[in-house]
């Protein structure tokens, strides 16, 4: 192989190319010689691109629901991203745990702390012996509750949400990213329309919720651009800090914003999306809620965007 050239490429479909480094000089392989290689993929996680664009965030005065806090406004964003086409599992989490080796706490409700980048020790999230993971002693390293791999991580705090999107290289999504995405591309209450009864074909919510709590990701119908659960199953926590105004001083309906980011600080970060105990009104594209970043919820879930620098 010529020096400059690429000694190993993977691309995954709906992921990103992950290759080596280009070689320093001429590499000679000997003809016939294979080589055989087992590894688990850590940390792979479906994607779908989205692509840069504006929207109306927020919503209008006429939407049923609509509050003072969604005061609708436009918002450019400038460069596309690739977000998680699912929430983040309970499979998922778990090797997260293990690659980073947090330790467990005996007793179930035990909160488990790590540190976070630029926050100290924090909560991760809360056992829960019935919807989250457990750390068997026999394996040596956490795995899903029961069968509930699949199933979107709870209980896990925004620290916890945080710390994943940190190792897996992504980030929480903005508020404004989380819309767009959800949005994909409507003006109506819910990406399907804005016809609430039609939700139980796209979202988990109180109408069809099985087992109190959060199904398995991927079961209903998806967004127009691909994306699944954006409506229902878990809230999603978002990177943004919490402000009525979204972090924009002197907030109209003809404001123009290009990447917003959301205040500096707050009490509170937002959540977005609403869950599985949730009626229509918390469902919709444009709802806003918050929560205590240190808060470990039944509810509260997340995803991961990666941004294109390009």
């Amino acid at each position: 192989m010529d020096e400059g050239s690429q000694l190993l490429k993977f691309v995954y479909s709906g992921w990103r190319e992950m290759y080596g480094g280009a070689l320093q000089e001429k590499l000679s392989l000997l003809s016939g010689e294979v080589i055989a290689m087992e590894s688990e993929f850590v940390g792979y996680l479906p994607l779908t691109r989205i692509t840069a664009g504006e929207f109306m965030m927020g919503t209008p005065d006429n939407e049923s629901g609509h509050s003072a806090m969604e005061l609708q406004h436009k918002v450019i964003l400038t460069k596309d991203y690739y977000i998680g086409t699912y929430e983040i599992t309970n499979g998922q989490y778990a090797q997260f745990l293990n690659a980073t080796g947090v330790p467990d706490v005996s007793g179930d409700l035990s909160p488990i702390t790590a540190e976070v980048e630029g926050f100290g020790t924090q909560t991760l999230f809360e056992k829960n012996p019935n919807w989250n993971v457990r750390y068997d002693s026999a394996l040596g390293k956490w795995v899903p509750v029961l069968d509930k791999t699949d199933v979107p991580m709870s209980y896990v705090t925004w620290y916890g949400a945080k710390a994943y999107a940190d190792w897996i290289g992504g980030e929480l999504p903005t508020e404004a990213q989380w819309e767009y995405a959800c949005r994909a591309g409507t003006t109506t209450a819910w990406s399907f329309g804005g016809d609430y009864s039609m939700i139980s074909e796209y979202a988990w919510c109180d109408e069809n919720s099985k087992d109190n709590g959060p199904s398995e990701v991927g079961q209903l119908k998806p967004n127009p651009w691909g994306l699944y659960d954006m409506h229902g199953n878990l809230y999603e926590w978002v990177n943004d800090w919490f402000d009525s105004n979204y972090g924009i001083e002197n907030l109209t309906s003809d404001t123009v914003v290009e990447d917003p980011v959301g205040p500096e600080s707050s009490l509170y970060k937002d959540i977005k999306g609403g869950s599985w105990l949730n009626y229509w009104h918390y469902l919709r594209s444009g709802y806003r809620n918050v929560a205590f970043p240190a808060a470990a919820s039944d509810l509260n879930g997340f995803r991961v965007v990666f941004t294109v620098d390009e």
